[in-house]
């Protein structure tokens, strides 16, 4: 479960990925700790989703895509 909490007068995010556990400084504003912490979130379910891209390097993605056709033609 992903919080947000406050230390002295410093705001940071708690949350987990990839069954690691994660704390982050924001800064002195909870509503930009809020923030920071729904981004975190959605970010998190679009890499489970496989919906975020990565960056691939041209030959990488050519390679790729080469032996994707060698195994699926037909």
């Amino acid at each position: 479960m992903a919080r947000v909490y406050q230390r002295k007068d410093i705001w940071y995010i708690d949350f987990q990925h990839k069954g690691r556990r994660i704390r982050k400084k924001v800064g002195k504003s909870k509503r930009m700790a809020e923030f920071a912490l729904k981004d975190i979130e959605i970010k998190i379910v679009k890499d489970e989703l496989g919906i975020l891209r990565k960056e691939v390097k041209i030959d990488k993605f050519i390679e790729e895509h080469l032996s994707y056709i060698d195994k699926y033609k037909g």
